[in-house]
This record gives structure tokens, sequence and C-alpha cells, in this order.
């Protein structure tokens, strides 16, 4: 039994504002197979690493022409959003369409779900403000100290 789009969670410390689109939980949790953080994370880390670590990332959305977008999520201020149509321009149909196959969702929650959720993961792989100085160990191992409580803060 799945929730309407349309559904909203109140009193959600994470949304004060009024609560959280249940759709995009959906989303999310549905790129995660149901919920599951590790095969979310272990998505998440592929995609980075497909793509050439987190600097080949951010420079796959300044070659789409979002370099602002992307460095606004390296860079230690508020990160600009970025659209599941954006997402599919910058990283291309063929990406996403593997994180979709990698996680059981659909191309459109995968586009959805990563558009919500690129702007924090790289955020937090990048907490010094630069792609050169985003903190020891693989990209796996610094998503993999997320807990979802963080995971879900991220798509406020």
């Amino acid at each position: 039994m799945g929730f309407s789009s349309a559904a909203r969670v109140g009193n959600d410390p994470v949304h004060p504002d009024g609560g959280c689109d249940v759709g995009l939980l959906d989303s999310v949790m549905g790129m995660a197979g149901g919920g599951d953080r590790d095969k979310l994370m272990g998505t998440v880390s592929n995609l980075i690493e497909r793509a050439g670590g987190v600097q080949g990332l951010v420079g796959r959305f300044h070659g789409a022409g979002m370099g602002q977008k992307a460095d606004s999520w390296v860079g230690t201020g508020d990160n600009e959003q970025v659209s599941p149509d954006e997402v599919r321009q910058a990283l291309g149909d063929d990406q996403v369409r593997e994180v979709a196959r990698e996680t059981g969702a659909s191309e459109e929650q995968a586009a959805s779900g990563l558009a919500r959720f690129l702007p924090g993961i790289i955020d937090h792989l990048t907490p010094n403000g630069s792609v050169e100085g985003g903190g020891g160990g693989s990209v796996r191992d610094r998503l993999g100290s997320l807990d979802m409580g963080s995971v879900l803060k991220m798509l406020k």
C-alpha cells in the first residue's frame, strides 16, 4: 500500500514547516529497495565511482552547465537543488537507468531521488568545502557513516 504523492507527514522534526512529502520518501526508499540504507549507500557509491569520484561527478554537472549548483554542494553554504531532468542531463540516461536497475526503482524514481539526494551527499563528502579536502577514506566508507536519519535530513 503506497502513499499519495500529495500526502504529507505532520510534526516531523526534519520538516518543521509542515511535514515531508511522503511521495518523495517513497521514491528514496524505493531507490533503497524498501529502505535498506546499505543498499542505497552502495548504489550512490557506485554512481560516484562510475563518474570518476566526487570530482568527476561535480565535473559532469559543470559540463552540463550546472557548475554553480554543483559548487554549492561542495562549498560550505546552502546547497542549490537540481531537478530530475537536470540529473539526467548531467549524468546521462544510462547512469540513471543503472541506478534504477541497482535499486529496483523506476527510472523516474531514481532521477527524482538523485535530484533530492545528491546535493546532501556531495556536501557530506566535502566537509571542508573542497573536493580535494573531502576527508579520508573511500566514498563507500564515508557514506557508510551516515545513518538513515541523516539521509532523511538531506531530503528536506
